[in-house]
């Protein structure tokens, strides 16, 4: 069909041609984005088994459900892990799982480049879109190189 002709880029304008690439980019963005994320959140699921912490659990929750009040999290946490949990140690406990997951994200990126320099890890982040979820610690892990 037509539409078809239209997308290969043989056949198709230049114009036409930039915007598909641009398009194509941005999937191949997005879908990296999500891989990445994906596997961050299995690294920090299998870290949570192994050093026997409730991160992975504490943080899934607090994303599913991020308009539950502190209280309200401590509550389904408790039920969740069949051990009392007060608001306080739910909020430390998230505070820890973010951290966790911020550096299991970092560490990822770092290990996928070729030359993994803060700026270059730095600019990934930022081009993922996953910035905004680790740059306190990126920049914590700057000042210990």
């Amino acid at each position: 069909t037509g539409k078809e002709l239209a997308t290969d880029p043989r056949t198709m304008p230049e114009a036409d041609a930039e915007a598909s690439s641009s398009q194509t980019d941005e999937i191949l963005l997005i879908s990296w984005r999500d891989d990445v994320l994906s596997r961050t959140w299995e690294a920090l699921e299998k870290n949570a088994l192994s050093s026997g912490t409730d991160y992975y659990v504490a943080l899934r929750m607090r994303v599913e459900h991020p308009s539950w009040s502190v209280a309200e999290l401590a509550l389904h946490l408790s039920d969740h892990l069949g051990k009392s949990v007060s608001p306080g140690a739910a909020r430390v406990l998230v505070h820890r799982a973010r951290a966790k997951f911020a550096n299991l994200l970092i560490k990822l990126v770092t290990e996928s480049l070729d030359e993994p320099s803060f700026d270059n890890v730095e600019a990934e982040l930022i081009d993922l879109r996953l910035i905004e979820y680790c740059r306190e610690f990126l920049r914590e892990r700057q000042k210990l190189d």
